[in-house]
C-alpha cells in the first residue's frame, strides 16, 4: 500500500506587537525591566507563528535607551 498522505507546512504567521512603557520602565534588567517578556516572545512557541517586537518609550531619558522608539506618542505615526 503507497502512502498518498501529504503535509502542508504553511508559513509561519507573524504577529506584530508594539511594547510602551513610560516612566521608569525599561526594556532591559533594570528594576521593571521587561526583558523576560522580551526573550519570551523571541522565542517562538512552535512552527506556526513568530513574534515581532516593537519597543517604544514615551520618554527620551535613560530607561528610553533600549528602545527602538523614544519620545513615542499614540497620536503621531509614519
Amino acid at each position: 500500500m503507497q502512502n498518498t498522505s501529504t503535509t502542508i507546512l504553511a508559513e509561519p504567521r507573524t504577529i506584530r506587537i508594539l511594547v510602551v512603557t513610560d516612566g521608569e520602565a525599561s526594556f532591559d534588567r533594570a528594576d521593571f525591566g521587561l526583558v523576560t517578556l522580551l526573550d519570551t516572545l523571541a522565542t517562538p512557541p512552535g512552527p506556526w507563528v513568530r513574534f515581532d517586537v516593537t519597543r517604544a518609550h514615551r520618554e527620551r531619558n535613560l530607561p528610553a535607551q533600549s528602545a527602538q522608539i523614544p519620545e513615542f506618542r499614540f497620536d503621531q505615526h509614519d
